[in-house]
């Protein structure tokens, strides 16, 4: 398979499985050498935890069908938690675009956040995700 030359940019907003409101923002692009980019993402739920993820990308890989099925997959390191996240996008065109965003052991986060273990495969409600190579 190898690694994928894709070129990906996105942002906007969409519901988790709780209903909590989430923006997101993230640039991937693995067209020039090694896996370069950053993803921002932010929980707008009423807690006073303030649920953030924000950190460079790395281990972009084209996906199968766990949530998106024309799209790419890549883990974020928070840079505050160290935490790690697989986040997975599809450019589905117009108002068909789709991201989950789902918590992954390590070491150094050894048990998630339960808002943010996993925001479940969903639509997005604003915004876009733009695949620079279609």
């Amino acid at each position: 398979t190898g690694k994928p030359n894709v070129k990906y940019t996105g942002g906007g907003q969409f519901h988790d499985l709780t209903y909590h409101l989430w923006s997101f923002g993230f640039n991937v692009d693995t067209t020039k050498g090694p896996d370069k980019g950053h993803f921002n993402a932010k929980d707008h739920d009423k807690d006073k935890d303030k649920d953030h993820i924000n950190g460079p990308v790395s281990d972009v890989a084209c996906v199968s069908d766990i949530c998106v099925t024309d799209g790419i997959a890549f883990t974020v390191t928070d840079k505050k938690t160290q935490c790690q996240y697989r986040v997975e996008v599809e450019d589905g065109g117009k108002h068909n675009d789709k991201i989950q965003i789902y918590w992954t052991p390590s070491l150094a986060c050894p048990s998630p956040d339960p808002d943010v273990a996993d925001t479940g495969c969903q639509s997005t409600d604003r915004g876009e995700i733009v695949n620079h190579q279609k």
